[in-house]
């Protein structure tokens, strides 16, 4: 039986996100696709496997599948971000964590958040001064919104180099 859920995951919370995916194959669900913001899982209680998100160094497009490793398999992709599934068996159930690459892949998602946030600094004085000249409510609406995606650019950006710092005092 297959199930599709929607779930929000911004990319500071790709840990977040890759432990719900294996929360769920825990419980017999099997990541079987992805799409923004929705998952599909099929049920399968029979097969163990754990999940992986990784950055990819380019954005992948329609069904461009990158090179895996062999035991490795290929769900999809959104954007950059790689969804892999690994079958567990005795030799690999340790889950180690590799603590360089994870602060190598938060250091890209910073990088890839750092530039929107120093972007929207300019739109807000922009839309601040219009909203000067002429006070109106959709200029107000625009620049709640832009003061909106500043802030949670920032906020990835300040989240993800306070977690990089805990790795690496750890």
């Amino acid at each position: 039986m297959s199930k599709t859920i929607f779930k929000v995951f911004f990319a500071f919370d790709y840990e977040k996100e890759q432990l719900w995916i294996n929360e769920m194959s825990y419980k017999g669900y099997q990541l079987t696709s992805v799409f923004p913001f929705f998952y599909t899982f099929e049920e399968n209680a029979e097969d163990d496997y754990i999940y992986s998100l990784d950055l990819s160094d380019k954005c992948l497009l329609f069904d461009d599948a990158p090179k895996l490793n062999e035991n490795c398999i290929f769900i999809g992709h959104i954007g950059r971000w790689i969804y892999t599934k690994k079958k567990i068996t005795d030799t690999n159930s340790s889950n180690a964590i590799n603590i360089n690459s994870q602060i190598d892949t938060l250091k890209q998602v910073r990088l890839m958040h750092l530039p929107l946030a120093l972007c929207f600094i300019s739109l807000i004085l922009y839309s601040a001064r219009l909203f000067e000249e002429s006070p109106s409510i959709s200029t107000f609406i625009i620049l709640t919104m832009i003061l909106t995606l500043d802030f949670i650019g920032w906020y990835a950006v300040i989240k993800t180099t306070s977690r990089i710092k805990h790795l690496q005092n750890h």
